[in-house]
């Protein structure tokens, strides 16, 4: 991850993390990305030509309802699929992990919009 998704990416696999899920599940979910925006840029909505961070980007496995009703209220609310998710980033995740029995653990997550993998090693 780099640029402006960067900290919103973090944040959403953190998050994801945080709720319970396993770092695979954490980097599997579906992200959103608000745009970095340009005062000069143009949006088909012209009354909002010119809004920094106008545009928020949905990725596939986010409710279509829901984009629509974020436009319903006035955002400017996109779903993106194909190569166009790249804009989410990618990451690997590896946490150390206490199981029931209370012996430590190694899990690890590599993220499907890109290659790679992540290898616990101890």
């Amino acid at each position: 991850m780099g640029a402006f998704m960067q900290p919103q990416g973090h944040v959403q696999v953190l998050m994801n993390i945080l709720r319970g899920f396993g770092p695979q599940a954490a980097l599997d979910a579906p992200r959103f990305c608000i745009s970095p925006g340009s005062p000069d840029a143009a949006v088909a909505n012209t009354d909002r030509t010119g809004d920094v961070n106008s545009e928020v980007y949905f990725e596939d496995g986010i409710s279509p309802e829901v984009v629509q009703e974020l436009k319903a209220m006035g955002h400017d609310a996109r779903i993106t699929s194909g190569f166009t998710r790249r804009m989410f980033g990618r990451g690997q995740v590896i946490q150390k992990i206490n199981d029931k029995s209370g012996q430590t653990v190694w899990g690890a997550g590599s993220d499907p919009r890109g290659d790679g993998h992540a290898a616990a090693q101890i």
